[in-house]
């Protein structure tokens, strides 16, 4: 038994088992490998706070994580982000862009008319709908004001709810086992006690422990057949609570694991005397997994021995969360618990200083314990006797232990300090011990894998059909947009249809649509249906988790909110230009602008005519167009030109759609004859042509050549940050609520540190709450105080 035991423990990552567990086992990785074949996305927003005062507004960072990949999500570019009462419904919903994983949003609480109160806010993806568990993210913010306070009934925060969880699931008669504790109020939220007993039918105390500051704690003993048991627990306020113990079975195995050695995790499986005969040369699996990723060990129980210790090297285990599954020889999951590896090699230090005080601003510096080839940090800062950061979740939390954990997780950050590291490190495996099973059944995982009904949604669709088409006219279609640079012409099917995938669409973006005919290239504005998808849909009146955060103990100062933020009215102003039939040639050293006017098209009613006599060298027949510079050459002749229309480029292949527009359909005309600006591509010169949404010819007003499409859907962009101005830097307000300065994306490209500034409000001590995330899925979680 010793000889095979040593096998199978120096070997782990090398399994060698018997003919039939091979197949068991193969059978088991098979399982695994479909399960978690489909690329699972963590969704972490990182809010700038999450207390707002009126007047501000809430902004967020986003990050997409591979949990099976330790990666930056591939596929995750369309973030569905929403806004819900506390009723449950829907008041607000965005499509936020992300790209290698990180995206930033904001959502403007005047605007929405939001009224004080507590709101959640959900971000998930359509591909997330595949799977049974839930992955959706979710925090949540409040709204502040006379009518956010929530008065708590004290009466109801005094029912608590005392949990006994046997380790692996089963507690078992005559056998050390290990019982994980948890107590709760109403809210959910842990109950710290400081002593409890555990006590026989026959009113002995068997042993005495206390819990931690978030209510967890165990406690091990060898239960007695026929005996029963209870625990009563004391809090300081010296109210007492008592549970009854489950009876323990009186066959079967009990597990303890010990995840606090540094280099091993320890396993002891335990059997009684009663089931010892039974489990004779029977194999078991100790199956340790993690997203697919899995090893396993085979063991048997000696005829002697009621108790195998098994130990796991850590190098072994993947960073964060692994699941330890005990299989008995029918392939049945009898036990299972959660441990943890540190996260050290996904994990990336930094830290921050003043750079520089410029008396009105603050210059600080993010440095990196290591150069990073691409990367983002998302930085909040804010007063550091701020009591609006509530937020218990950071990426490492939300990458590493909540995919695993079927159950809320207070205070998950905690987890995470890096200051504690030896008592963090005990809790978190109190919390995995009274956490139970992971998130992930067994039953699905060899029954129901996962299928991709909900493909990942990637940009946005267009799809089109002109009306009366008549294919010998038309056969072409021009897109064009000036906010987004879209710039495409697309082929019509036999019954005049278009369609255009993976598109960045803004919402509220304007499309212009012209069809081209098909005899002479000239564009011509089409009728036509069109339509952009994925569809936003509302959300009708969901469930909202019950979260402990919903409520807040801070009812012992009263705050005036109304008069802490300045609002301020621009006055109005009227902007007169000079007539457009004249022209206006605003010149720079490089760059000529030439707005049209009436004389311009009357001498050249051709756009092509008008750019030749501009000093560039313009080719055109039938069917093709092409312009190059005539003041750069090389021994090949001259160099072609970089041409942009509406900000898009159609140098290459494009050109020909140039043909037939009039002069008067141009608003302007950039010459950039020395091409400065656009590096190598821009030695044959640079044209930027902006056309007229309507143009005049004589005395009547022509509409352009273009069907006009506003986007109902598309990607929501977020402003440009501001630091609200405050009435008063020395208010308790101020200094418990306000907001000194959000950075949503700090962005690292092969360095190691960054400069930003900040306004200098003179608060003694500044707190920088740092996320981020590095293109090698590297995690950044800081919280650093700073006196300036």
């Amino acid at each position: 038994m010793k000889k095979l035991f040593f096998l199978f423990v120096l070997l782990f990552t090398c399994i060698s088992f018997s003919q039939t567990n091979l197949k068991t086992f193969e059978s088991l990785k098979e399982a695994q490998k479909k399960y978690f074949k489909l690329n699972r996305e963590s969704i972490y927003l990182h809010l700038n706070k999450t207390k707002f005062v009126p007047q501000e507004g809430i902004w967020f960072a986003a990050y997409a994580y591979s949990s099976r990949d330790l990666l930056p999500h591939p596929l995750t570019t369309n973030l569905n982000v929403k806004l819900f009462n506390e009723e449950g419904d829907e008041v607000a919903c965005k499509v936020i862009f992300t790209y290698e994983g990180i995206g930033e949003g904001f959502f403007d609480p005047n605007e929405l008319e939001l009224s004080p109160g507590n709101y959640q806010i959900k971000a998930s993806t359509h591909f997330m709908r595949n799977f049974k568990e839930d992955l959706v993210f979710h925090e949540t913010v409040e709204i502040l004001g006379d009518d956010a306070k929530v008065e708590i009934d004290s009466s109801q925060k005094e029912n608590y709810d005392l949990q006994l969880l046997p380790e692996g699931g089963h507690l078992l008669a005559d056998a050390p086992n290990t019982v994980g504790v948890k107590l709760l109020d109403a809210y959910g939220k842990g109950v710290e006690f400081s002593e409890a007993l555990l006590k026989n039918n026959k009113n002995e105390v068997l042993t005495k422990f206390s819990s931690n500051h978030l209510g967890l704690s165990k406690f091990s003993f060898t239960p007695v057949s026929g005996d029963d048991y209870s625990v009563m627990v004391s809090l300081k306020n010296g109210q007492e609570i008592t549970t009854s113990l489950k009876s323990a079975n009186s066959t079967g195995i009990s597990l303890s694991v010990n995840n606090l050695h540094p280099t091993q995790v320890i396993l002891s499986i335990n059997t009684n005397e009663k089931t010892l005969a039974s489990l004779q040369q029977k194999p078991y699996i100790v199956l340790v997994h993690q997203n697919g990723n899995m090893n396993g060990i085979e063991f048997f129980f000696s005829e002697h021995n009621t108790n195998v210790v098994l130990p796991i090297k850590k190098s072994s285990l993947n960073p964060g969360v692994n699941i330890i599954t005990l299989f008995n020889d029918q392939q049945e999951p009898i036990l299972e618990r959660l441990v943890y590896k540190e996260i050290d090699s996904k994990r990336l230090d930094a830290s921050v200083y003043l750079k520089k005080n410029h008396i009105d601003s603050l210059e600080f510096q993010v440095r990196l314990d290591e150069k990073v080839k691409k990367g983002s940090l998302s930085i909040s800062v804010l007063p550091s006797l701020t009591k609006s950061y509530t937020s218990t979740q950071n990426t490492a939390s939300v990458f590493f232990l909540k995919p695993y954990v079927k159950g809320e997780i207070e205070n998950a950050s905690y987890y995470f300090d890096k200051t504690i590291p030896r008592k963090r490190l005990y809790d978190l495996d109190l919390l995995l011990l009274t956490q139970g099973w992971s998130k992930y059944e067994w039953r699905d995982i060899f029954n129901n894998p996962p299928k991709n009904f909900y493909a990942s949604e990637v940009g946005f669709s267009v799809t089109g059909k002109i009306n009366n088409y008549k294919p010998k006219k038309v056969d072409k279609i021009y897109m064009n947009s000036n906010q987004t640079n879209l710039f495409e012409i697309l082929d019509l099917n036999a019954k005049g249809e278009f369609k255009l995938d993976s598109l960045f669409v803004q919402k509220a973006d304007s499309l212009y649509i012209g069809s081209i005919k098909k005899r002479n290239g000239k564009l011509k504005k089409p009728q036509l249906f069109m339509s952009i998808t994925p569809i936003q849909k509302k959300n009708k009146s969901i469930k909202l988790r019950n979260e402990s955060r919903f409520y807040s103990e801070d009812n012992n100062f009263i705050y005036n909110f109304d008069h802490l933020i300045n609002e301020e009215t621009l006055d109005s102003i009227t902007l007169r230009g000079d007539n457009l039939n004249t022209i206006k040639s605003r010149s720079s050293t490089f760059k000529d602008i030439k707005t049209i006017g009436e004389k311009d098209y009357l001498a050249y009613p051709l756009l092509l005519d008008y750019i030749a006599a501009n000093h560039f060298n313009v080719r055109r027949s039938a069917t093709s167009v092409s312009i190059s510079s005539r003041r750069n050459s090389n021994l090949r002749g001259s160099l072609s030109t970089l041409v942009f229309l509406d900000n898009s480029e159609i140098s290459n292949g494009f050109l020909d759609i140039l043909n037939n527009i009039r002069t008067e359909e141009i608003e302007s005309v950039v010459f950039n004859r020395s091409g400065v600006g656009e590096g190598s591509r821009g030695a044959g010169g640079v044209i930027e042509i902006t056309t007229k949404k309507t143009f005049k010819l004589g005395k009547k007003e022509y509409n352009q050549k273009f069907q006009t499409y506003v986007a109902q859907d598309g990607f929501s962009f977020s402003k440009v940050f501001y630091t609200p101005r405050y009435a008063s830097y020395n208010s308790e307000e101020f200094k418990h609520y306000g907001t000194i300065h959000w950075i949503p994306s700090l962005l690292f490209k092969d360095e190691n540190s960054q400069s930003f500034k900040l306004i200098n409000t003179l608060t003694q001590e500044l707190t920088f709450f740092i996320e981020g995330l590095t293109e090698d899925g590297k995690v950044i979680s800081e919280k650093i105080r700073i006196k300036p």
